[in-house]
């Protein structure tokens, strides 16, 4: 009943788990189908949840599918953006000029700079890829920093006074210097073309390109007269700060260092120049500058663009198709991933071409003309447009539509239209399975909560599982450390789940997303399998902790607060122990304290007076561990004496003198102990003495007018009475007056064994002569009851060291029980044997009764094999068989296997010397 019980319970445990496993399963089913993911021109992936509930139909005419169609439009629009970049007549153009200020102000005039320059296509995208580069540019002097663009633009940019003759300057000198600069202006290195200076450092040191001193110090003084040198180099770099360009101000041991960073340029303009050469002052030339960068991060950022979108977005591999036509300053444009046949084709050819694709969208911006059968209007069409106006000038026309057929597998259409057709038909199959795995979960939780715990049929007492024993505290830690590990386990096959999805991102097939999304739903019904038997674990706990009562009782707290309410009870039941103990105790670690402070305080005083807390401390701690020690060895001496009386040896005092407090008191209550055992034993000896010599008064007693019985019995006996019932009677006194002088011999038997007044004549015995002798002498007896005797014997006589009379009896007492006790017709084994010195003899028969009691019960003092005492018999024969052969030195031991009864008797093996020593013994004993 029992094993049905555990096998039906262990069966709605498992039915139980493999419901959380399909409703894990079923959840999983909806979360690897429900997200389609798809890329767009940037390189993200976007992801879409299937609405479950969505009866939009096919999958073209679903919120999803017009949602991805609206992000390809998006991304045809830049691209067509980005072709017009990049390309001329249809195919990428490396030699394109590209005027960066222009460049720039495409959508927005934000660049207020006055001058600008051309680089070919090619080069600023091979800039943008290598990375733009730094330096550091240095200038010894203020006036070399405003001269850098040459005299001239010094006083073209900040304008002069015309009438210098006021400075002391004639008019005809500064016609003379900047003729002299505009001869020199070839001369000019451009930064980072001179040889032999650190691109980290780039030092220009007293214009060294000029050959005529006059002209540098003619320079410096107009600028110093007119403007004032600080003055305008003030006025300049807070133009610069106002760019966004920073100039430094030095100290190089004593010398004033202008320091700013430059722009290295990796390439030259298409007029051989570089961007400084451009420019004739600094705010031109941070304006150029940031122009450059912009335009080379741009372009990079658009050329990776665009070849990714062409690869996205390339004939035959999208079953997106596109044309967009416009007309730039260069002439017609078009931009397409058809075939360029459909050039040549009519608007309204055009037109019906897309329309016969499934969904299309056409539209031409400048007459605001929109043709859609998707979910598209007007003013995303406009808004997509007018963001880029500056590419989309008027007579731009757009044709752009879907192959609903999807012909080409693995675009993002097509692996949508998958995902979609594998979810929605089948939604509410899998929402009924997951109801009907959600409640047989919760049914058999529910039978399974209210019968946990409950007492058994039959039992007594409620016993609790293992986990159940475990504090409440420790419980609730394992289940916030289960709960957070099976979050972070959700979150990671949740990403994956994600990851499975997204594994288009590297160009997975069709048949290796399925095999992914087997995978995941594995792992997400382990998951589901995991978190079911923590949460049954933890619940059918917590009911089983309030079923038995337990759950306050088995926390942490509560047996805190029980040791110390019981430690507080027994503090109160013994104040002397408190007071003896507990105050001792803490006025110790008070001392220590005191002597740690003292130390503390006195670390700034010289060493000799830290010294004395330190010998306080070392003077007390090693006093009290002397007391402590004497008390641990006056209290080992009482346990050892206590060892001693429990040994046996009653008349152990303890010396009570020489211990002190409580240790004294426990000697003294130790003693008074022992002497009431010695009391006690002596009563009991005495008793005992009593009692063996009424019985061995009352026996022969008995004997005297015993015999007389039996005597006058044998008379009648040879009168051969044969009449009836004289005949019978005869038999009855002759049977009963025999049992009782076996009754009186046992008694007699027993009372000296107990009482010692018993003598032993030891001497060499063979052991198998015996065994035969008994055997022979009970043969009658064993044939009434058709017992058949099996007697294995050694090779030899057995010799042992004992008393013949005394064996004889025993082996007596052990065939009386068999012919007793064994069951008719059964087998009786004697086995006789010597190994190692030792003689051993076994006595084997199956019992008539059953032998539901334990091998000690049989050799107790009347104590009988058959409970109801039908049988004839004492109760004395097996205990007198093993008191007589453990006198004499043996082991008599008894066995029972169900109803098997044996008997083992174990002798040392008697020899030449063992025997005279066992002689010399015996006398001594004596």
């Amino acid at each position: 009943m029992k094993k049905e019980r555990v096998l039906g319970r262990l069966t709605l445990h498992i039915l139980q788990q493999i419901a959380a496993i399909g409703m894990a399963v079923m959840a999983g089913i909806i979360a690897v189908n429900s997200n389609i993911v798809v890329d767009n021109m940037y390189g993200d992936q976007i992801g879409y949840r299937v609405a479950l509930m969505d009866n939009a139909g096919e999958f073209e005419d679903s919120r999803i599918f017009t949602d991805i169609f609206r992000n390809a439009i998006n991304d045809i629009t830049r691209l067509a953006v980005i072709k017009g970049q990049v390309e001329t007549n249809g195919h990428f153009d490396g030699t394109k000029s590209i005027d960066v200020t222009r460049f720039v102000n495409r959508v927005t005039q934000k660049s207020k700079c006055p001058v600008s320059a051309s680089y070919q296509l090619d080069e600023l995208i091979r800039w943008g890829k290598y990375g733009l580069e730094i330096q550091t540019v240095t200038f010894q002097s203020k006036f070399d920093f405003i001269a850098y663009f040459g005299y001239e633009s010094i006083f073209t940019s900040y304008g002069y006074d015309s009438d210098l003759e006021q400075f002391g300057f004639p008019e005809e000198a500064l016609s003379d210097l900047i003729a002299w600069d505009i001869q020199n202006e070839l001369d000019r290195p451009a930064v980072g073309e001179t040889s032999g200076i650190s691109q980290e450092d780039r030092l220009v040191t007293d214009f060294d390109f000029m050959e005529q001193e006059e002209a540098y110090r003619t320079a410096r003084d107009y600028v110093e007269s007119c403007w004032g040198i600080d003055s305008l180099f003030n006025r300049i770099t807070t133009e610069m700060a106002m760019l966004g360009k920073q100039v430094l101000i030095l100290d190089r041991g004593g010398q004033e260092i202008i320091s700013m960073e430059m722009l290295v340029p990796r390439y030259a303009t298409l007029t051989e120049q570089s961007i400084a050469a451009s420019c004739s002052n600094w705010p031109e030339y941070c304006m150029l500058e940031a122009n450059v960068m912009e335009t080379v991060e741009t372009l990079a950022n658009n050329y990776s663009l665009y070849q990714r979108q062409n690869d996205l977005y390339a004939q035959g591999k999208t079953n997106l198709q596109f044309f967009i036509s416009t007309t730039t300053r260069d002439g017609q444009e078009y931009y397409t991933n058809m075939e360029e046949s459909f050039v040549g084709l009519t608007d309204l050819e055009k037109t019906d071409y897309f329309r016969r694709l499934g969904k299309y969208v056409v539209y031409f911006p400048d007459i605001m003309r929109l043709e859609s059968n998707a979910d598209i209007t007007e003013d995303e069409m406009f808004n997509n447009v007018s963001d880029y106006e500056y590419a989309f000038p008027k007579n731009t026309k757009l044709w752009i539509g879907v192959n609903t057929d999807f012909p080409v597998r693995q675009d993002q259409f097509y692996l949508a239209q998958d995902t979609y057709n594998k979810i929605i038909p089948h939604i509410w199959i899998i929402l009924v399975f997951s109801g009907i795995f959600a409640l047989l979960w919760l049914g058999i939780g529910g039978y399974v909560s209210y019968t946990t715990g409950r007492q058994e049929e039959g039992k007594t007492t409620l016993t609790p599982y293992i986990f159940d024993r475990i504090p409440t505290e420790l419980v609730m830690a394992l289940l916030l450390f289960t709960v957070l590990g099976l979050w972070q386990l959700f979150e990671l096959i949740y990403g994956n789940v994600y990851n499975s999805v997204f594994y288009r991102g590297n160009r997975a097939t069709v048949q290796q997303l399925a095999v992914a999304k087997q995978y995941m739903l594995i792992i997400i019904g382990g998951f589901g399998l995991l978190s079911s038997l923590a949460a049954c674990l933890f619940w059918y706990s917590l009911v089983r902790r309030l079923r038995y009562g337990n759950l306050w009782k088995s926390s942490i707290l509560y047996r805190l607060g029980r040791g110390v309410g019981k430690g507080l009870n027994r503090m109160l039941a013994n104040p002397n122990a408190v007071i003896r103990t507990l105050m001792p105790y803490n006025i110790f670690l008070l001392a220590n304290l005191l002597c740690v402070l003292a130390m503390y305080e006195l670390r700034e005083a010289p060493g000799w007076m830290m010294l004395l807390p330190l010998l306080c401390i070392v003077l007390l701690d090693g006093g009290v561990g002397i007391y402590i020690f004497r008390r641990s060895a006056e209290r080992s001496e009482i346990i050892s004496g206590i060892s001693r009386i429990r040994d046996g040896d009653i008349s152990y005092v303890l010396d009570s003198e020489q211990l002190r407090g409580d240790n004294r008191e426990l000697a003294a209550s130790v003693n008074n102990m022992g002497d009431g055992i010695r009391k006690a034993v002596a009563t009991s000896m005495k008793d005992e003495r009593m009692q063996a010599d009424l019985i061995t008064n009352v026996s022969h007693d008995i004997k005297t007018p015993l015999t007389s019985i039996i005597n006058y019995v044998n008379l009648l006996k040879r009168e051969k009475i044969t009449q009836e019932p004289a005949c019978g009677y005869i038999k009855v006194l002759d049977a009963k007056a025999q049992r009782l002088k076996q009754l009186t011999d046992d008694l007699l038997e027993a009372s000296k064994i107990s009482s010692g007044n018993i003598t032993l004549d030891n001497s060499r015995l063979d052991l198998t002569e015996l065994v035969r002798q008994s055997v022979g002498e009970f043969s009658e007896k064993l044939e009434e009851k058709k017992l058949q005797i099996l007697v294995t014997e050694p090779s030899g006589p057995a010799y042992i060291y004992a008393d013949s009379r005394r064996m004889w009896r025993v082996v007596e007492n052990l065939f009386n029980n068999i012919c007793k006790y064994a069951m008719e017709g059964t087998r009786v084994y004697v086995d006789l044997e010597k190994a190692e010195g030792m003689v051993t003899v076994s006595v084997k028969n199956i019992s008539e009764t059953s032998l539901n009691f334990s091998p000690d019960e049989l050799t107790e003092r009347f104590v009988r094999g058959d409970v109801s005492r039908s049988s004839e018999g004492s109760g004395l024969g097996l205990s007198i068989a093993r008191n007589l052969t453990e006198l004499q030195k043996g082991e008599f031991r008894i066995v029972l296997d169900g109803d098997l009864f044996k008997v083992i008797l174990r002798f040392q093996e008697y020899q030449e010397q063992a025997g005279e020593d066992n002689k010399t013994e015996n006398k001594a004993e004596e």
